[in-house]
């Protein structure tokens, strides 16, 4: 299984060509980083043992901590400089841009950490074509993500759970976002322990901790071209045996042929500007035939 370059902080990971690799916060808030190694906190962001409970690594050695609902009690004791209603996301970089009309598949790691007075069942996956980066409210993203996951019936503060979805991309998505999208007064939440007062050191706030994020496709293959890098990317499902992909000018004429085996990245810097035409072949023959048009 291939991993991005963002195992250092919580593993990222997928079968294909589509594993997540860059790292950004899409608004002020900002998520947590859980490590082994992480001594210069004090303790409070390590692994297993932080300020918000116990929590093992589900893979790896690190992984990332969202809130993903805070009450108004929160505000008033956090004072001056608190923005209602507090969120936090996590966004990352996909490695190639999604195709038209292919079906994907998302899948996450998450626990719902103990020290904490809610638990909300709301949390989301959006897939945007450009970085979120321009938010009008810099504390809460207030759209409607292509994935909605309920936690309600799996909730679960001591093993990892996982979260899975789908969706049919609109095209040149490369970029996910992962939180809740709800309001704090359209979040659903209920009290982990009724027992536990606000000023027993639990924090009115649900969170969870997030891991091992994944991406692929249920197609068959999936292509895409970049036209401003001038790059044609192909990547096909595993249990494809591949044997290679053709390209030729308008006229008929080979100009390129390459063996490969799941996927590829064809650079068409060099070529001249214009038409042309691709044939991808398995071992069981032509799997699909199309147009690249290279400005």
């Amino acid at each position: 299984m291939e991993t991005s370059g963002f195992k250092s902080l919580f593993i990222v990971s997928s079968g294909r060509k589509f594993y997540l690799n860059d790292v950004t916060n899409p608004i002020r808030t900002s998520p947590d980083l859980y490590s082994r190694y992480n001594e210069k906190s004090g303790g409070r962001e390590q692994i297993p043992v932080n300020h918000l409970g116990i929590q093992p690594s589900n893979t790896g050695d690190c992984y990332g901590g969202i809130v993903n609902y805070t009450s108004m009690d929160s505000f008033i004791s956090w004072g001056v400089g608190a923005v209602a209603p507090y969120m936090e996301y996590v966004q990352l970089k996909l490695k190639t841009r999604l195709t038209e009309g292919n079906e994907y598949k998302f899948k996450c790691k998450v626990s719902h950490a103990e020290n904490t007075f809610y638990s909300c069942y709301d949390l989301g996956a959006l897939f945007t074509s450009t970085m979120m980066t321009d938010i009008s409210n810099d504390s809460f993203i207030d759209v409607t993500p292509q994935i909605v996951f309920d936690l309600e019936s799996s909730w679960n503060q001591e093993d990892w759970i996982e979260l899975e979805g789908s969706f049919l991309a609109n095209g040149g998505e490369n970029f996910i976002t992962f939180g809740n999208f709800k309001h704090s007064d359209e979040s659903r939440y209920t009290i982990i322990d009724t027992s536990i007062g606000k000023d027993d050191g639990i924090q009115t706030i649900s969170y969870y901790y997030i891991d091992d994020f994944s991406l692929r496709s249920n197609n068959t293959i999936d292509t895409y071209y970049d036209s401003e890098m001038r790059t044609f990317y192909i990547s096909l499902r595993d249990d494809v045996v591949t044997k290679k992909i053709t390209l030729y000018s308008i006229e008929g004429k080979l100009l390129l042929s390459e063996s490969f085996t799941k996927e590829i990245e064809l650079q068409l810097v060099d070529f001249a500007s214009g038409l042309y035409i691709y044939v991808i072949e398995s071992s069981e023959g032509v799997i699909k035939k199309g147009k690249i048009i290279r400005k």
